[in-house]
């Protein structure tokens, strides 16, 4: 199938990864239609200037709303989200009534829509639960820790009956850890942009974890260039793929690493609030680079070093 030839669909354009996506597909010449509940004006201006760009603003619970989004659509991508990783593993029911509905109901307008295709990011960093200090790899099981992890899991499952049943091809990207975003929308959301936002602000940091706490980050361009090139691609099988850079970091590293950076020297203290979570998540993500090919272009310090700098000419 020649992706180019229809609109690509972006749910969640105007977020974090969303906009990032947009931007990039529009620079590869895809016909994007993005679907946001709001865009910023200026945000909205800067798009348009990058390619053929059509933007709808509405709910995703909106069935009218998102049945013409569908229509003439080759690929979906559905970057919406409801909640972040450190929601209390006692909130599943949020999960149900906003993740798992809007996805139910997507999933049943594109059936009847007969778009195929469906992108969905899913979440390395919760989904597999406690590796005990090992890579983990996408066939290892699954055993989420979190609300935010769970109701990926059954997304995960639920997109799977759907291409048992009804023939839909899906690209399931388990994401690490992205960062880079020039400003934050949700304070809580992105260890290393809420302490470079904070930093920035010349606020203390509160860490809710063990300085030992070992994670995987992937910097948000090669995040997109990876999605783009599996995007160039177009896979004829459905598959699972861990998505991140593969190398585990502590808390206490990427604190040395943001003063080095900043040239500031960081006030912190640490939490005893008991926040869901594991200590050591690190992807192996070998199936994805037998696949593309790909290597991250930003190793963690030169990352931060350019989410510091966007961050200083953010307004």
């Amino acid at each position: 199938m020649d992706l180019k030839n229809k609109p690509v669909l972006v749910l969640g354009a105007s977020g974090f990864i969303g906009s990032h996506l947009t931007k990039a597909l529009l620079k590869s010449n895809y016909r994007v239609r993005a679907f946001s509940r709001r865009f910023d004006i200026a945000q909205k201006k800067e798009l348009e200037k990058l390619g053929t760009l059509e933007v709808i603003e509405g709910s995703v619970f909106d069935e009218q709303a998102l049945q013409q989004a569908l229509t003439g659509i080759s690929l979906v991508i559905n970057l919406v989200t409801f909640s972040i990783p450190s929601t209390s593993p006692y909130s599943l029911q949020s999960e149900l009534n906003t993740t798992l509905q809007s996805l139910n109901l997507l999933l049943s307008l594109m059936a009847k829509c007969q778009v195929k295709k469906l992108i969905f990011p899913s979440s390395g960093g919760t989904i597999y639960g406690n590796s005990e200090f090992r890579l983990v790899s996408e066939r290892d099981r699954t055993a989420p820790l979190s609300s935010y992890g769970m109701g990926k899991l059954l997304c995960e499952e639920m997109i799977g009956f759907h291409h048992r049943t009804l023939g839909l091809d899906y690209l399931i990207l388990r994401i690490s850890n992205p960062y880079g975003a020039g400003r934050i929308r949700r304070v809580s959301q992105g260890v290393i942009d809420v302490f470079l936002e904070k930093v920035k602000a010349g606020q203390p940091l509160s860490i809710w974890a063990s300085a030992d706490t070992v994670r995987d980050y992937i910097f948000i361009d090669d995040l997109t260039d990876v999605t783009l090139r599996l995007i160039d691609l177009d896979i004829s099988e459905s598959v699972t793929l861990n998505i991140g850079s593969g190398i585990g970091t502590s808390l206490q590293d990427i604190l040395l690493m943001i003063n080095k950076v900043t040239g500031l020297e960081t006030k912190h203290s640490y939490e005893t609030r008991n926040v869901p979570g594991v200590p050591y998540n690190v992807l192996d993500i070998q199936r994805l680079q037998d696949l593309t090919g790909w290597k991250p272009t930003y190793d963690l310090e030169s990352g931060i070093q350019e989410a510091w700098n966007r961050k200083q000419e953010s307004i």
